[in-house]
């Protein structure tokens, strides 16, 4: 594996649809996981969902909650995305992070740059997040501009 500096990394990968493997700091348990960015602000925000493989589980959450079934978007494997297994985004959950973090987890931890999801299921993600009852409304007008 090629080890490239952090600001070359970010300026060929830091852009919607595409899939990283990394810890991030903001989960409860710090294990690898599969994220996928959504969009990249002029701010150097960036508003990314996690992939989770307990399918099940997450079904279950959106009917007990009566979240709109639009906000659980299911994915397959396929050679372009990167995913090791069936999953789901739940979209009532997002992270946003800064470009500064992003250098940092790279830098100490490494960032896995895994590979692009279809424009299909970017768009459902987008969706989704629009429909959350639980995504803030800045959130969603973000989302619906793009």
């Amino acid at each position: 594996m090629i080890d490239f500096p952090p600001d070359y990394f970010f300026e060929k990968t830091l852009k919607p649809g595409k899939v990283y493997y990394y810890i991030s700091q903001k989960t409860k348990t710090p294990k690898r996981r599969f994220y996928i960015i959504v969009t990249v602000l002029d701010a150097g925000t960036i508003i990314l969902c996690t992939t989770t493989t307990q399918i099940e589980k997450r079904i279950k959450y959106i009917e007990y909650n009566k979240h709109p079934s639009s906000t659980l978007v299911f994915i397959k494997t396929d050679e372009d995305n990167g995913l090791t297994e069936e999953s789901v985004v739940d979209c009532n959950y997002y992270e946003h992070e800064d470009k500064e973090s992003l250098k940092k987890i790279f830098t100490e931890k490494g960032i896995e740059f895994k590979g692009n999801l279809k424009e299909s299921k970017l768009e459902e993600i987008r969706k989704g997040l629009i429909d959350s009852p639980v995504v803030e409304e800045e959130i969603k007008d973000v989302v619906k501009k793009i």
